[in-house]
């Protein structure tokens, strides 16, 4: 045995560190539980529960630094909750922190650790293996604003959501949403008839110092910067559809040659529309602030073409043959 700690949240819980490997005790020391999670079988020298971000970090002898981020399942872990279906524990609070990928040089590839995961942490106990588990995250007003699914394995699992809007309904969703506004969220999940929610925080990434009124317009602007780029993609998928039975594939579809230029050159004019909505969204995302004058005025010019682009599509299809 090379170190013993209590935890600063529950009494009852108990981490060791040995020469083995580290183990962890949800009834003072009376029954242990190996944690794995990556952890290689090495020396546990010494450990804490990081008092700010909840993470045990374990100190080993020639492998490291090991950090499992945020134990509040270990802290919360009962036999109640071994012996329930289902159980979802607490939230900590989630900073979105924009990382970078930039490597300089191969020392960046070999020894650089790895980061948190990018996102709001879920934990939650599952008492059977395939059982599916759907997310939904909701804002102060409890309107859904995300949605996850996940078939979990018998015991502890995990899931990350990455604290942006996902499309709800009917899955036509472009590329990932944008980050939500920080504040206060609920994390509702669901699994056969167990429904629990935990309320939790989402945080700005501490770097950035905007105004929350500027934070809050911008947001409001990548919502519909998203939208653009979802519609137009959809747009452009229906009319490829289209040009794809033309040529055979799927339901063979066959129209006049005036009618089948027309579409091969809306096919064209909405693919490329889609592109672009796309590297607006994907530039103005890189920032946060007010749009460019430039940028403004693309974003105006696009809305215009896919109103125009609409338009003529529908009445193109509306004599499609079925």
């Amino acid at each position: 045995m090379r170190v013993v700690r209590e935890d600063p949240r529950n009494p009852n819980v108990l981490y060791l560190g040995t020469e083995l490997g580290a183990f962890w005790s949800w009834n003072g020391g009376q029954s242990w539980v190996e944690l794995r999670g990556g952890l290689p079988t090495v020396a546990a020298n010494d450990l804490v529960i990081h008092p700010r971000d909840n993470d045990l970090v374990l100190a080993t002898h020639g492998r490291g630094i090991y950090i499992l981020d945020q134990v509040n399942a270990l802290q919360e872990m009962t036999p109640q909750i071994a012996r329930s279906s289902a159980h979802f524990f607490t939230v900590e609070p989630a900073e979105q922190i924009r990382y970078r990928s930039e490597k300089a040089h191969t020392g960046n590839m070999i020894f650089e650790g790895e980061n948190p995961p990018a996102g709001a942490i879920f934990d939650f106990w599952s008492g059977s293996e395939d059982r599916p588990v759907q997310f939904t995250i909701l804002d102060a007003d409890r309107m859904g604003i995300a949605e996850m699914s996940h078939v979990a394995g018998r015991g502890m699992n995990r899931v990350v959501w990455d604290m942006r809007h996902t499309w709800l309904g009917d899955g036509n969703g472009a590329g990932r949403g944008p980050l939500v506004l920080p504040g206060t969220y609920i994390a509702r999940m669901t699994s056969g008839d167990v429904v629990a929610e935990q309320t939790f925080e989402v945080r700005e990434d501490p770097r950035f110092d905007d105004a929350p009124a500027v934070r809050a317009a911008y947001t409001e602007t990548m919502l519909e910067l998203w939208a653009l780029s979802t519609t137009t993609s959809v747009l452009a998928g229906e009319v490829r559809d289209v040009v794809g039975r033309l040529e055979g594939r799927g339901d063979a579809l066959s129209v006049s040659e005036n009618v089948e230029l027309e579409i091969r050159d809306l096919a064209r004019e909405t693919g490329e529309l889609s592109n672009r909505a796309r590297g607006l969204y994907g530039a103005v995302e890189d920032w946060v602030g007010p749009l460019t004058s430039d940028q403004a005025d693309q974003k105006a010019f696009l809305e215009e073409m896919l109103d125009t682009l609409e338009s003529e599509w529908n009445a193109v299809s509306a004599g499609l043959p079925g």
